[in-house]
């Protein structure tokens, strides 16, 4: 039994209100573009796109889809998923409500929330990534205990100088840019000129 201004849902997954005065919001009231705020597994929220699932490969789409959800991406990945913007709509004015309609109070709760795991994430990777160099390390004991007494912005810094060096000449090397010691720079432009 339905109740005046309850809404229910219509076979083609759009939400209805019947026979009451309320607005009626229905998915068409989301459009491609539109930003909406959707709830992350782990309980926080992040603000996403609305994309066109015709226009994203197959193999980056989540494979479940229920009925009135549409696809999204999530601001800063390219990670999508599928949401009820009805739902995220309305639980999000909530929590809007509940952080005194402050977006950045909500941003920042969800990035507190992310980054521990973030960084557990990031320490499980290098702890892989140091049993394939343990070699290098047993060799130059000196090395590890000179890394060991910087700072994480320096050693973040050097790997980054030499991802950089590194990726240069590879593409030197694919024929990508000018070779080291050519006229031409990296941008494109001869040195020779003023």
């Amino acid at each position: 039994m339905k109740t005046r201004g309850t809404p229910s849902k219509g076979e083609s997954g759009k939400s209805k209100v019947s026979e009451g005065g309320e607005e009626q919001v229905t998915l068409d009231s989301v459009a491609l573009g539109d930003m909406i705020w959707i709830k992350l597994r782990h309980g926080s929220w992040w603000p996403a796109q609305v994309v066109d699932a015709k226009s994203v490969n197959k193999s980056m789409k989540p494979r479940k889809r229920s009925s009135g959800e549409v696809l999204v991406r999530l601001y800063g990945s390219y990670k999508y998923s599928y949401v009820d913007p009805i739902r995220c709509k309305s639980d999000f004015e909530t929590i809007l409500k509940n952080n005194n309609y402050s977006y950045r109070d909500i941003l920042q709760q969800s990035l507190e929330k992310d980054l521990p795991s973030k960084k557990s994430s990031r320490s499980k990777g290098s702890s892989s990534e140091s049993k394939g160099t343990s070699r290098k390390r047993k060799s130059h004991p000196k090395d590890g205990d000179d890394l060991d007494s910087e700072s994480p912005e320096t050693a973040a810094l050097v790997k980054s100088q030499e991802l950089s060096t590194r990726r240069v000449r590879v593409m030197a090397s694919l024929g990508l840019i000018a070779p080291t010691g050519s006229p031409f720079h990296k941008d494109g432009h001869n040195s020779n000129q003023n």
